[in-house]
């Protein structure tokens, strides 16, 4: 994040500085905090650090699949964190799903959204291998594997 905003002191084009100081974020809980936190860079003192900053705000942009943010909390803290957010600037897609990640930025739903730095913090799946494979998985869908030997062993080279 912080060589965007170095790049972006250089940056040859206006447009160009501007998809280097857009930060977008897929998010579950903890994209709601980096959001935050990247939202608080003003306050920070970070401005005496890059003159660009001072002629143009980066633009965060929070991208969620689901109609809330926060879903595991009541629905009214996840509306205090939305208000918040948008309070500081960030700008909340709710209801919209990432079909596309590419050099250009991101495809949300059928809006192209043109930046440099994309941050996943929505979480992982795990593969189906346990499926494909018939095998026992936990409850994250990773499969599970038995410890045949506590010593393990390996050839010596000579």
């Amino acid at each position: 994040m912080l060589e965007a905003f170095e790049h972006a002191e250089v940056a040859a084009s206006e447009t160009e500085r501007r998809r280097l100081l857009s930060f977008v974020i897929v998010v579950r809980s903890t994209g709601v905090e980096l959001a935050g936190a990247i939202a608080s860079l003003p306050a920070s003192g970070w401005r005496r650090i890059f003159a660009i900053s001072i002629q143009l705000r980066p633009e965060i942009i929070l991208v969620q699949a689901g109609p809330r943010l926060l879903p595991a909390f009541p629905e009214s803290l996840s509306e205090v964190a939305r208000r918040s957010l948008a309070d500081t600037g960030v700008n909340v897609f709710l209801d919209s799903k990432v079909r596309l990640i590419d050099a250009d930025g991101v495809l949300v739903n059928d809006r192209r959204i043109h930046s440099r730095t994309v941050l996943w913090a929505a979480g992982v799946a795990a593969s189906p291998a346990a499926k494909w494979l018939n095998a026992e998985a936990d409850k994250a869908g990773r499969v599970k594997f038995k410890l045949i030997s506590p010593f393990l062993t390996c050839p010596t080279s000579t």
